[in-house]
């Protein structure tokens, strides 16, 4: 029965642009609602013009509060993930925001909606016939994710890939500068300049992070994605498009572990190795042999999280929401 709903979103640029999909699907199977969205300032910029809700407020305003007085139902995601440890290393990502909100997703395709203006802009910043690599290696966030090796990669980069565009993306700016890297940091762009960049690449050499959903999932970009200690079968959907990932051999996707490794296997990867592995992706793209990741065996480590200290697998629960 309930017709006004306020969701208050987690404070992440990805874990935003996964909920599109959900909220996506909240309309498909429920269109009588009326979908308030509350986060952060970055939310109206990732569900401008998106049909799928009402309107975008920021959580903890005045706007906020008289939606909770309002709203017939709340769905609160900001501090629910840390208290479901059973979903953690076994369920993907996208599937665990469904769950909660109570539906299946029907696709996992990330909902984002560019203007005219802003695909003439992109095409102006990047034109000619030169391939474009965009590059995303560090996080603020959460630096067990990050790539420490920043500068050294883009110098193998800039030498293995001489015919290529750098689109460095993100908030810091590239540890280096040359003419072929195009710094969106040191120039100012917004987020939605940068999304609207994407699109122009040829692939891209990401991090688990926002401009990993962005690439591989909103404009469906070749990607290499330095995986490091999250899976690459959790994190978003890894069908959208070709999909290459570089982990460290001793690396056991231990992100949802008590006890992480600390950046070890992020650091364990090699920027010659990283480079190469970027040339022949790019190199792929042109030949047009570039593939999408198999589904995992469901007996692989990828898909269990084991408890840290008791060996013990978390049993999954299901909790489902009636609209």
């Amino acid at each position: 029965d309930a017709e006004r709903v306020l969701i208050r979103l987690p404070d992440a640029v990805g874990d935003t642009l996964m909920m599109t999909a959900i909220t996506a699907a909240l309309r498909r199977a429920y269109p009588h609602l009326e979908l308030t969205i509350a986060g952060g300032a970055f939310v109206a910029d990732i569900f401008r013009d998106n049909p799928d809700v009402s309107r975008c407020i920021i959580a903890g305003s005045c706007q906020d509060l008289r939606q909770e007085a309002t709203a017939d139902v709340i769905v609160d995601y900001r501090f629910l993930i840390d208290q479901l440890p059973e979903y953690y290393g076994i369920l993907p990502m996208m599937d665990i925001l469904a769950n909660v909100a109570g539906i299946r997703l029907p696709s996992k395709r990330i909902q984002y909606y560019i203007s005219d203006d802003e695909r003439h802009w992109a095409t102006e910043q990047l034109s000619g016939e030169q391939a474009i690599l965009a590059v995303h290696l560090n996080t603020a966030k959460d630096p067990v994710r990050s790539y420490p090796h920043a500068q050294e990669l883009l110098t193998a980069l800039l030498q293995s890939a001489d015919d290529t565009t750098l689109l460095w993306l993100g908030s810091a700016p590239a540890p280096i500068r040359s003419e072929r890297i195009l710094d969106c940091a040191r120039n100012n762009y917004s987020l939605r300049q940068q999304i609207a960049l994407i699109e122009r690449a040829t692939a891209a050499v990401v991090i688990d992070s926002a401009f990993y959903h962005v690439a591989h999932n909103v404009w469906q970009k070749p990607t290499l994605l330095l995986a490091g200690p999250t899976s690459q079968y959790l994190i978003g959907d890894y069908t959208a498009a070709p999909l290459y990932t570089l982990r460290a051999s001793t690396c056991n996707t231990c992100y949802w572990y008590q006890h992480r490794c600390k950046r070890t296997c992020m650091a364990n990867l090699s920027p010659s190795m990283v480079a190469t592995a970027a040339a022949q992706l790019l190199h792929r793209v042109r030949a047009g042999t570039a593939l999408r990741l198999p589904p995992p065996k469901r007996s692989t480590a990828l898909l269990h999280c084991m408890h840290a200290t008791t060996g013990t697998r978390w049993a999954g629960q299901h909790y489902h929401r009636s609209w």
